[in-house]
Formats: C-alpha cells, structure tokens, sequence
C-alpha cells in the first residue's frame, strides 16, 4: 500500500519572449529552476544576452535545445538592454560547461569553452572582437549518449589590468575542471551583466526539442504500452534539486536517475508556443511497470495528480507551473523494489477541461496502484496530452 506524502510544494510558470521586455526577476527565475544559480554563479542580476548561430536565422530564447551541428562554431552576442540603458566600455564574454563528462557526473565541471575580451557593443547592441580571443571558442560535444549540457553564456564589465591577469591564468590552468569563481576572483570581474543558456545533447532523442521527446516516448515503449500515440505541441520540463551541484537540474526525456536524486518534489516548467496558456493544465506522473517492468501486475502506480496549474507570468519558456488548488494525489516519491530493472516514470501534462476535479472524484484508487488511464482520461474529459517527460530509475541504476 502506498501512502501518499503530504506536499507543500506549489507548481511554477512564465512565458518568454527574447526581448529587453523581460524583467530581470523573472529571467533570474529561469537561471535559478535550471541551476545555473547555484551551480555556475552564486547569484545573477543581469539581463538577458541574445544569441544567433551561424546558419539559424534569429537570436535563440534561453535555453533552447540545439544540435551539436548548429553550435559548431561561435555565436554573436547581442546585449540590447545595455544600449537602452546607455552603458558602454568593454566586456568579456565566457562560456562554461557545468555539465562535464555528463549532468549527472559533474566531476570535469567546467569545461571552458570560450574567453574573449575588449568586446564592445555596436549601435545594434551586437558585442564585436577589437582583439584576439584568450581561449578560442570550443565546440559543445558531449559523449556518447549524455544528455543535454547547460552551456552557460555569460558576459561581464571588463576591469583593468583583465587581459594580462586572464592570459596568466588561462596559459597555466587546465581548460577542464576549470573554476569560473576563482578566474573571476584573480581577474577582477564582478558580477556579470547579461548571461543565458542553451542546451546541446549527443543526439536527437537527447535533443530538448518536441521531436526530440516525441522520439525519446516512441523508442522507450511509453507508446503504446501507456498511452496510444504522442505528439507533443510544447516542452514540459522537470528541474529536480541537484546532488551533483547545489542548484537544481533539468530531467532530459529517457535520463537514468537515482532514487536519491529523485526524492524530493520537482518543479515543472513549460515552455510553448501554440498552447492555450489562459487556461489551466492537468498534470499526472504514473509509474507503468510496477512492480517490475517483467510483470507490470500492479500498473499504472500514480505518482502526482495535480489540477488548475497556471502560468504565473507572461514568460514562455522555462515557465514554472503553479497552482492554486490542492493535488488530488500528493507527490509520492518512486522507490522501485530491489532488484527491478529500472521503471519508466512518466510525466504528461493536459489541458483541464471544465469539471475537472469532481469528475475524477474517486477514479484515484486509495492505494494509488492499477491505475487505469485510459478510463480516467475517457470518464473526465481529458484529451490528448499536450506535451510530457518521463525518466528511468532503480535501485542500482548507472547514472552515467
């Protein structure tokens, strides 16, 4: 019998739009649900940095999921908000990965990927070389089947003396294992002034994309044996607090995760473009091979039913859901028996359709196992689902 967990945790939401418009509270709330505070800086107070790869045709929102072929080489740094704001001088544009050899490994964490100095910014806001880069950019590529990196871009006010500080530093330390902290202690930077993200995996099912998640269920089996077909129109995220760091991390669709890393509630974030973001979403996380994948007997096993999930802001990526009701089933961690291969969990978000909650009144059974979903989607009127995540893991599961 499984005894469901009293949750206090509320669901978070934001839509974004890659623009000056956005406030700085609400884009230092995406760096923060990623773990890019605390796990490459200790705080962030800066605005949002524009970049455009060679070959894509406009800036990338934060965070955006990114082939390793569309970021072989470097990007242009756009800080429109530094024009609006008058401030001019010279700046130092880094790149880091924290994510080294893989998100749950982080034992080569940073890996530096670019250290450019004396870049000034042009009447379009664009950041522009006057000299040479300290450490040429290097092109993101993951090992063999890791799941998407953060690489953390970030841009700071240039001190006097950086340069030859910077060179010191950068001919006599080692490019992985590198420490942003102490290289920007040495060299004099204070806190940057613009920054973002994008994430790059080994392939296309590690890909953050809606064709990349769709591959991800298709290839694992979730369809058919939990839901019939799957065709996601936005990305549900799920940034759980991170073990290997002190931030959170991001949970990529088809990631090997401990019982460890799992046992305290995530947030869910949502990022879309044609979801219907002025009503309220459903949200469900099932467990289709309980008690074994070999003998499912006891599937589905419900982990989370929670209803009326909002977005809390006019943000669109990253955007953490929030609600205002209680769950019908509180988070129940997973704890797969000893033994078992790793279980599928899986996350699907729906539309909330009207009369929801007193619909499903009842179709939880008390000992949240042999769950039907097809029945319950049938008898309160959800559709398809609009967009979902799942993750594997087992008691002795390898995480890297």
């Amino acid at each position: 019998m499984i005894t469901p967990r009293l949750s206090t945790t509320l669901f978070l939401i934001t839509p974004l739009k890659t623009s000056a418009s956005v406030l700085k509270s609400s884009y230092t709330d995406i760096l923060e649900v990623a773990g890019i505070v605390p796990d490459v800086l200790p705080s962030f107070a800066g605005t949002m940095l524009g970049l455009q790869f060679p070959g894509l045709p406009n800036t990338i929102s934060v965070g955006a999921g990114l082939s390793v072929e569309q970021v072989a080489e470097a990007p242009a740094f756009y800080m429109t908000d530094v024009i609006t704001n008058g401030q001019r001088g010279d700046y130092v544009v880094i790149i880091a990965d924290p994510d080294a050899p893989t998100p749950q490994d982080r034992s080569f964490a940073n890996i530096r990927h670019l250290v450019a100095p004396n870049m000034k910014i042009d009447s379009l806001g664009k950041l522009v070389n006057s000299t040479p880069a300290l450490w040429d950019y290097v092109s993101p590529a993951p090992p063999d089947g890791s799941a998407p990196h953060r690489y953390t871009v970030l841009v700071y006010q240039q001190p006097p003396g950086f340069v030859e500080a910077a060179t010191t530093l950068i001919n006599n330390t080692n490019y992985i294992e590198w420490s942003l902290d102490d290289f920007a202690s040495t060299t004099g930077l204070e806190e940057p002034v613009a920054g973002t993200f994008f994430l790059t995996g080994s392939n296309e099912t590690a890909a953050h994309s809606v064709s990349g998640v769709d591959a991800a269920f298709a290839s694992s089996g979730i369809v058919p044996d939990l839901i019939p077909f799957f065709s996601s129109s936005a990305l549900l995220d799920i940034s759980y607090p991170s073990t290997a760091g002190n931030g959170s991390f991001i949970v990529n669709a088809g990631m090997n995760l401990t019982v460890e890393q799992i046992a305290a509630e995530p947030e869910y974030l949502l990022t879309y473009e044609a979801v219907d973001s002025t009503g309220s979403f459903v949200l469900l996380m099932l467990d289709p091979d309980a008690p074994t994948p070999s003998n499912n007997s006891v599937a589905n096993v419900v982990h989370l039913l929670a209803h009326g999930l909002h977005p809390s802001s006019d943000l669109n990526v990253y955007a953490p859901l929030k609600n205002t009701t209680p769950a019908l089933a509180d988070y129940y961690p997973p704890t797969p028996p000893s033994g078992s291969a790793p279980h599928r969990y899986t996350i699907l978000l729906y539309a909330e359709p009207e009369g929801f909650a007193e619909k499903a009144e009842g179709l939880v059974p008390a000992d949240r196992i042999s769950f039907n979903l097809t029945d319950f989607v049938a008898k309160t009127g959800l559709g398809a689902p609009l967009a979902g995540n799942f993750f594997y893991s087992g008691q002795n599961i390898t995480i890297s």
